[in-house]
């Protein structure tokens, strides 16, 4: 019977692969080194004495969306998109150097041929897409923009307050007292207190202005096969806190409440704490002349709403 001997691989064929693997890591490692540099490549055109590149946006880039080098390559030149800029006029917030720009989250849509700034950015790591856009420790909500007046006028990062206006029900009076029904009634008549008007939102933030979207629906019937067409509904995202979400979701299932967004101004010096403070019906003293009167509160359990008189304290 023969005996099968296997030849013993040799030192080289042993060290074989892991050459291989070295030679690939060594590869990648110099492919890695210059990508790097790439970023930093010089200019076709060499610049003025004294100047230097300052790279720019190559075209019109969205909000939200993450740079990489196809948004700083000119396509038409073959090179990269630059102007050549006065080392004195580049600033400590100006970011003209690649490493600086590739991977960071615009918080703003960018126009093309524009110097990037610190500005221009979301915090260092934030992730690509229109969450960037919430808050930190907010809340987004998806809604339907006929649901709040006004709202499908805003852009993009805009603020805003929300009111809910609700008509007063005289039904909902009965039980108050002769006095703060009469009284209730007189305000009504006189225009001062028709609705019930109370802030649920405040500073809230447009992350995603109007969008058009097809919602599908179903049909079938005896004469005609099943068919699906689409409906085109209107939404916008906004962000809150996490309170004022749960407010606005109530306020949106209550049929009888209207909302009405208003916006803050975009100017510079605008107090962004300002908030609107719509004042209590008072039920007892409709001129808020009286000493220790009476004021009327709006309660609601469930789908019930009614209005209670509580004392008010002298001097409110």
């Amino acid at each position: 019977m023969a005996v099968a001997f296997h030849k013993r691989p040799s030192l080289g064929s042993r060290a074989l692969p892991a050459v291989v693997l070295v030679g690939s890591l060594g590869v990648l490692a110099i492919a890695a080194h210059l990508t790097r540099d790439a970023w930093m490549a010089k200019p076709q055109q060499d610049p003025p004495a004294g100047f230097r590149p300052v790279l720019v946006s190559a075209m019109q880039i969205p909000i939200y969306t993450k740079i990489t080098r196809d948004y700083l390559w000119d396509p038409k030149k073959g090179d990269w998109s630059y102007i050549f800029v006065d080392p004195a006029e580049i600033t400590s917030n100006m970011r003209p150097r690649g490493p600086d720009i590739i991977g960071r989250v615009l918080n703003h849509t960018k126009p093309a041929g524009y110097v990037f700034t610190e500005d221009d950015f979301y915090p260092p790591h934030t992730k690509e897409g229109w969450p960037a856009g919430v808050p930190s420790g907010w809340r987004a909500m998806n809604l339907q923009a006929d649901r709040i007046e006004g709202i499908a006028r805003l852009k993009d990062q805009d603020r805003f307050d929300v009111i809910s206006t609700t008509p007063i029900d005289p039904r909902a009076l009965e039980g108050l007292g002769k006095g703060a029904t009469t009284n209730i009634q007189v305000a009504q008549a006189q225009g001062i207190a028709k609705a019930n008007v109370r802030t649920v939102v405040h500073a809230g933030v447009i992350v995603v202005s109007l969008e058009t979207r097809q919602i599908p629906i179903f049909s079938q019937s005896l004469f005609n096969a099943a068919s699906t067409r689409g409906r085109p509904i209107q939404e916008v995202m906004i962000a809150t806190s996490p309170d004022d979400a749960v407010q606005l979701a109530a306020e949106l299932a209550n049929q009888d409440a209207k909302l009405t967004s208003l916006p803050f101004s975009n100017r510079a010096d605008d107090d962004p704490r300002s908030e609107v403070r719509p004042k209590p019906i008072d039920a007892f003293d409709i001129n808020g002349t009286g000493a220790g009167g009476m004021t009327l509160i709006d309660v609601r359990q469930g789908d019930t709403q009614q209005y209670k008189s509580t004392p008010r304290a002298a001097g409110k």
